[in-house]
């Protein structure tokens, strides 16, 4: 089994370089063939070129997520995709916790989440999250895995610059109890970085609850992104 990384990018090289690294040794220890993808979208700093040094292939798309990833899925070659933010760490027995995963034919899931800062608003946000997984409901932030042909079959993700990881999520629940499968919920940990939720926490969360309701009643994702990166 082999795993292919893909990673969405824009002016990370202050932490794309360790991520890679880390990964790099995980999937070592772990006995398992990887590559990395790490799929630039027209950075300002130097995040494609320290990426493409640190061993990861990349690849140059406009700065939209769900167009990032499927360019990243279209040059992979692994059994399994694994859809990584550049800020958020896998820890240890995640790559085992693929491999299992695979051989029980299962079709994707994702990681428990954890922040790498205890703060009440990002304890508050891993509650929600751990609430809203019973609900077959997660994001992009918690490591999205599929299989290859689940992916395939599902057309991947659709191009859009906001909640095209939390459809891509609804859709796989959807493939799953379609198929008679289930996807899966790795209690391995996956740590990102609460750099978000820092400066203003209370008007990050209120803007996420408010994204969140407006997608809910069929407000576009292109317009959503213009109220979440304000010119």
């Amino acid at each position: 089994m082999s795993v292919s990384i893909i990673i969405p990018a824009r002016n990370e090289a202050a932490r794309i370089g360790a991520q890679i690294a880390h990964l790099q040794s995980l999937a070592q220890n772990e006995n398992t063939r990887v590559e990395i993808i790490v799929c630039d979208g027209q950075s300002d700093d130097a995040t494609a070129s320290i990426a493409w040094a640190s061993g990861a292939t990349v690849v140059q798309t406009a700065p939209n997520r769900g167009l990032q990833q499927n360019a990243g899925a279209k040059l992979s070659s692994g059994d399994i995709l694994w859809f990584l933010h550049a800020d958020e760490k896998p820890h240890a027995g995640s790559f085992n916790y693929l491999k299992h995963a695979h051989h029980r034919n299962a079709p994707g899931g994702n990681f428990q989440l954890h922040f790498d800062r205890s703060t009440p608003a990002t304890r508050a946000m891993a509650l929600i999250a751990r609430l809203q997984r019973q609900r077959g409901v997660y994001y992009g932030d918690s490591g999205i895995w599929v299989r290859r042909d689940v992916f395939e079959a599902m057309k991947g993700f659709r191009d859009w610059p906001l909640f095209e990881d939390y459809d891509f999520a609804r859709r796989l629940e959807a493939f799953a109890r379609r198929h008679g499968m289930r996807t899966e919920y790795s209690r391995v940990p996956i740590t990102v970085s609460a750099r978000r939720l820092e400066k203003q926490p209370g008007k990050v969360l209120a803007q996420w609850l408010l994204l969140q309701c407006l997608f809910s009643i069929g407000v576009s994702p292109e317009k959503l992104t213009r109220y979440y990166h304000p010119k």
